[in-house]
């Protein structure tokens, strides 16, 4: 059961994050999310209990998804090339930071940041 929850979750976060950068945090609804996961309101509110919990665990998931793995990669490297393995750290953290992804989403945070 637990991990038919988690496969929820996940499609759940998939399906906002799409809702969120196409229409972005206002326009977005638990309807549209639900909508796009062949779901209801309901199951959505039993995993998030508003829309602004639901775009914080879109945001942390990204963050996740875009920024540990290069940060893992830095800790577990055994490397003596400090510069060498900074400037890829670097590069990456960069790359991430400039994706279009993380652009839409900075710019719904902004847009937000007075209201919510």
């Amino acid at each position: 059961m637990r991990l038919l929850s988690e496969v929820k979750r996940d499609a759940i976060l998939q399906a906002a994050a799409k809702v969120f950068q196409e229409e972005g945090f206002e326009a977005a609804s638990m309807a549209g999310i639900a909508a796009q996961i062949g779901g209801s309101k309901s199951t959505l509110y039993r995993y998030y209990s508003s829309k602004e919990e639901l775009f914080a665990a879109v945001s942390h998931q990204a963050a996740k998804k875009q920024i540990l793995p290069s940060l893992e990669k830095l800790l577990a490297s055994q490397s003596k090339d400090l510069p060498a393995m900074l400037r890829e750290f670097g590069e990456t953290s960069l790359a991430v930071v400039a994706s279009e992804s993380s652009i839409k989403t900075l710019r719904i945070v902004i847009s937000e940041s007075g209201r919510s």
